[in-house]
């Protein structure tokens, strides 16, 4: 019985080191149509084009497009964190948790004021990005979530 376990933590140890593709993982020729449209965008339309993208996207694919427009254009400016992440929620709300914890784990220094915008554009969502935002940037957890509960009265 004890070599059973051990074969199991091994397979899911295994399994976490070489990845599961996600079920809902976009194609190849998606993720590499969305790069495309992105290279020549100059930085200051970063951003509107980003939320045009995720907008554009289907409902099932919405936070898989969502996180991987973030990814492009803060690894390109990360200094659109914050202007990212509000046009985002805008157009979809659903994904704020998703783009909100991305944006803070690539620029962790500007996580209080990602998640406070985050939550002020998706207040539905404010105990997800709340709990994203903090797991991304744990030094700063405790100021995300006052940022995140004076973004939302209702949580008060």
């Amino acid at each position: 019985m004890q070599r059973k376990h051990v074969r199991v933590a091994a397979l899911l140890a295994a399994l976490l080191i070489f990845g599961i593709p996600s079920a809902n993982a976009l194609p190849e020729a998606k993720v590499k149509a969305i790069k495309h449209s992105m290279t020549d965008v100059p930085a200051l339309e970063m951003a509107p084009k980003a939320a045009e993208l995720v907008k554009k996207s289907s409902a099932k694919d919405r936070t898989e497009v969502a996180v991987l427009v973030t990814r492009i254009v803060l690894s390109k400016s990360p200094a659109l964190d914050s202007t990212l992440v509000e046009a985002i929620s805008l157009v979809a709300s659903e994904t704020s948790g998703a783009v909100a914890a991305l944006a803070a784990e690539l620029c962790p220094r500007q996580a209080e004021e990602i998640a406070r915008i985050a939550a002020s554009y998706a207040p539905e969502q404010a105990a997800q990005i709340a709990s994203g935002v903090a797991k991304a940037a744990p030094k700063s957890a405790v100021n995300v979530t006052r940022r995140v509960v004076g973004a939302v009265p209702e949580l008060s």
